[in-house]
């Protein structure tokens, strides 16, 4: 059985193109490929659950992170190298919960829910962006 490579977690500020690049590089350079994504950047922000509670820029916050830690993994890491260095599992997976579904309750964070519904969506699109390359896009 061919030797693989450990599970190397890293800490990457999913909210930052830069950030999300040079993990990129250091993927490339430390493992040579990448079988798979993990998406579990969330935010959960404060307490506001009704959509004319708390401030603009929490919810801003909320959205940026669920919505923008998809975007980042995968605009940097798969559309510019899936041909390039993706040679085994192909998977990008983003830990979205059953929050996109709920609407109301103690968990119906507007913001959170929101993008959560958001973020799957964006999923069914990259699935579709790469559906010749077989890239398996679970949420």
């Amino acid at each position: 059985m061919p030797m693989r490579k450990p599970i190397v977690p890293v800490i990457c500020d999913t909210t930052s193109d830069e950030s999300v690049a040079l993990l990129a590089e250091r993927i490339k350079k430390e493992l040579g490929r990448l079988d798979a994504i993990v998406v579990n950047a969330a935010l959960w922000g404060a307490t506001a659950i009704g959509v004319t509670e708390g401030s603009t820029k929490q919810f801003q916050d909320v959205v940026n992170m669920d919505i923008m830690a998809g975007y980042l993994a995968a605009h940097p890491l798969a559309p510019n190298r899936v041909r390039e260095w993706w040679d085994a599992a192909k998977a990008v997976i983003a830990i979205g919960g059953t929050a996109a579904w709920v609407t109301s309750g103690p968990v119906a964070h507007t913001a959170h829910c929101m993008s959560k519904l958001a973020q799957a969506r964006m999923m069914e699109l990259i699935a579709n962006d790469f559906a010749e390359e077989k890239l398996m896009v679970l949420t």
